[in-house]
């Protein structure tokens, strides 16, 4: 299981890969699973995968887009 570093914030919280999280970003909020940090930053901007539950889509959240963080 991966461990990864989120900045939420100004707060860094320690979250698992492949674990359900409730994740409020600025324009929406759902439920989902953090698949993987992505290997790139655009502009000193980092990206997460996740898998949605209830579309059941793949997604890209920006960390500082992130506004809420809760572990299910």
């Amino acid at each position: 299981m991966s461990k990864f570093n989120i900045r939420v914030q100004d707060t860094i919280i320690e979250i698992e890969g492949n674990e359900r999280y409730y994740i409020e970003v600025r324009d929406r909020a759902f439920i989902g699973t953090i698949l993987e940090k992505m290997d790139f930053d655009y502009d000193g901007r980092v990206f997460f995968y996740i898998l949605t539950d209830e579309e059941n889509e793949d997604y890209q959240i920006v960390e500082d887009e992130i506004i809420k963080i809760n572990k299910l």
